[in-house]
C-alpha cells in the first residue's frame, strides 16, 4: 500500500465561507487552505443566508429582484 499524501485524491464537498451564519472564514482563505492540502476539488454550500448581516450592518447579499 502506498503511504504517500492522500490529499490530491480527497475532496471535500461541504465548506462554509463567511457567506453563512455559522462561519467567518472568506472563500480566499478557504481556497487557499485547500491548495495547502493539496484537495482535488472543493465546493462551498454555503447557507442561503441573503440577509445575513456583517458586523458593520451592511447586508451581504444586496440582490436587486424585482417580483413580477
Amino acid at each position: 500500500m502506498n503511504s504517500g499524501n492522500y490529499y490530491g485524491r480527497l475532496s471535500d464537498c461541504h465548506l462554509h465561507t463567511h457567506f453563512s451564519s455559522d462561519s467567518d472564514n472568506p472563500p480566499e482563505n478557504v481556497i487557499k487552505q485547500a491548495i495547502a492540502l493539496g484537495l482535488k476539488s472543493i465546493c462551498f454550500t454555503d447557507h442561503n443566508d441573503f440577509d445575513y448581516p456583517l458586523e458593520d450592518g451592511k447586508v451581504v447579499f444586496d440582490l436587486d429582484l424585482k417580483a413580477t
